[in-house]
């Protein structure tokens, strides 16, 4: 049986904490991102569904975002692509999991 552990905090070179924003439609799959972000040591900046991400205001992206896009619609392609060129400008890690349905579309 393997014991629970936490991982000491994720630091940049710097000594700052490493941050990630979590995006996530589907309340269970959010949850358990955001509860394995701690868990290695990362600060959440931001934790909640695409759609609450894109009426809210512009914020600063982590420098890793964990997003679970599980349906390929028009809203949820228009914010991948804008995240996707944010992510490159910031240089911030984008880290997509999806279903094999959406698989095609979701692939950038």
């Amino acid at each position: 049986m393997q014991e629970d552990f936490l991982y000491e905090p994720v630091c940049d070179a710097a000594g700052c904490q490493l941050t990630v924003t979590v995006l996530a439609d589907r309340d269970h799959v959010r949850a358990e991102m955001r509860e394995d972000a701690l868990a290695a040591g990362f600060r959440v900046l931001e934790s909640c569904s695409l759609e609450e991400y894109a009426q809210g205001s512009l914020a600063a992206l982590g420098d890793l975002v964990l997003l679970d896009c599980a349906e390929a619609t028009t809203d949820a392609m228009a914010l991948l692509s804008r995240l996707d060129m944010r992510a490159g400008k910031a240089g911030t890690h984008l880290v997509i999991s999806t279903t094999m349905d959406a698989l095609g579309s979701v692939g950038i």
